[in-house]
C-alpha cells in the first residue's frame, strides 16, 4: 500500500508532466496563423502573421445616457489587429477561434471610441 508521500510524490510528478503539456499547447497557439484578411476597412493583403507577432485591439464603445437610468456605459466590442505588413485594421468578429486567442498575441490594448 502506497503512504501518503509517496501519492503525494506521484502528484507533483503528474503535474509537471501537464505543466510541460500545457506548455506546449500555448507555445503552439502563440504560433498560430493569421492572415489579413478583407472586410468592411478594406481589401486585405493576404500576408500571415503569427499571433505572438500582433497587438490584439479590444474596441470599447460607448452608450450616451438615456431616461432615468439607461446608458452611460462602456461597453466591449470586437477585437482586431493590425496588419504588420500593410498597416491595415483586420477585424476579428467573424474569427471566433482567433479571438478566443486573444491572451497569446504579443501585447493586447484597449482601444475606446472616440466622440
Amino acid at each position: 500500500m502506497k503512504t501518503m508521500e509517496d501519492l503525494l510524490n506521484e502528484r507533483k510528478a503528474a503535474m509537471v508532466v501537464v505543466d510541460n503539456i500545457d506548455k506546449q499547447i500555448n507555445d503552439k497557439k502563440r504560433r498560430t496563423i493569421v492572415q489579413c484578411t478583407d472586410s468592411n476597412y478594406g481589401k486585405g493583403c493576404g500576408m500571415a502573421s503569427t499571433i505572438a507577432d500582433l497587438v490584439y485591439i479590444q474596441t470599447h464603445w460607448y452608450e450616451r445616457p438615456h431616461g432615468c437610468m439607461g446608458g452611460d456605459n462602456w461597453h466591449q466590442g470586437d477585437g482586431e489587429f493590425d496588419c504588420p505588413h500593410c498597416g491595415r485594421r483586420n477585424r476579428l468578429y467573424n474569427r471566433p477561434d482567433i479571438q478566443a486567442l486573444k491572451h497569446f498575441f504579443g501585447d493586447c490594448i484597449d482601444e475606446h471610441e472616440k466622440d
